[in-house]
């Protein structure tokens, strides 16, 4: 099997760990990043049975685009883009079927545990908060693609994971209000910090409030069902990296799932 990386910062290491221990061990992996290994143009002409795209969000189809020989997968972190404008320049892309966004947390007993229980789900408010300073010990948040408009940055694209899981199970909403918005000083250079948004269905609302400024870790949904019933369901951050190995047991077992027209679609809807 021969693997190829572009971009090795956090996730491209975890991913890269992962796929080591998955892996046959005579798997080779080619590591592109701008501070060290190959350069992309040098390697992307050649043949690779898996390509992961984890740069930052700005670059990921212009990566993506130069690898047109992929065998197996072809794995963008999410998101896809930070726009459907650009993302559909994939569109013919030779290896679009075989695009996955990564989105680890549908591969979580949090997910499966909102999937069992969505039957009659009326209302529901989904949360995620963290601190983004606290994201990456030992360098500037401000320097990260997180914290800047031209990298991709922005709560709403980096949160993507909560309006991507609760799409893969209610559908995409038919109305969307959306407030994204730099509240804090000192969390992002210009990339919004904080975002509140409303999904709107025939017989259901959903609330979302997404934030980089939350010092203690927060991510739940809590529902109210078609009787009155109310349900909180959590995961913690342990949970929430657990989903990182079962999503690659599953792609490499099972082929992508989280395809390229749904990632488009949801971005869509996200800049209404």
């Amino acid at each position: 099997m021969k693997v190829c990386i572009a971009g090795y910062g956090s996730i491209g290491k975890r991913h890269h760990e992962i796929l080591k221990s998955l892996l046959h061990q005579d798997s080779e992996f080619t590591i592109c990043d701008v501070n060290f290994g190959a350069k992309i143009e040098e390697v992307c002409q050649s043949n690779f049975d898996i390509v992961l795209v984890c740069t930052d969000t700005i670059s990921h189809v212009d990566v993506a685009l130069k690898f047109e020989s992929v065998n197996q997968i072809l794995f963008i972190e999410k998101p896809l883009s930070f726009s459907s404008e650009d993302s559909r320049r994939l569109a013919d892309h030779p290896a679009k079927d075989k695009i996955h966004v990564g989105c680890n947390i549908r591969f979580t007993p949090f997910y499966e545990k909102i999937k069992k229980a969505s039957q009659g789900i009326r209302s529901a408010s989904i949360v995620s908060m963290s601190h983004l300073p606290s994201w990456r010990p030992g360098t500037n948040h401000l320097d990260s693609y997180s914290a800047n408009l031209h990298l991709g940055g922005g709560v709403l694209l980096d949160f993507i994971h909560e309006p991507d899981y609760v799409a893969s199970i209610f559908g995409l909403p038919e109305k969307v209000m959306i407030s994204n918005r730099k509240i804090f000083n000192s969390l992002t250079r210009d990339a919004p910090d904080t975002c509140s948004m409303i999904w709107e269905y025939e017989d259901k609302t959903f609330t979302f409030t997404l934030c980089y400024g939350s010092k203690e870790y927060s991510r739940n949904f809590t529902c109210v069902d078609s009787v009155g019933k109310s349900s909180i369901f959590e995961i913690d951050l342990a949970e929430f990296r657990s989903g990182y190995e079962p999503q690659w047991k599953h792609i490499l077992e099972h082929g992508p799932t989280n395809r390229y027209n749904n990632c488009v679609s949801l971005l869509k809807i996200l800049e209404l």
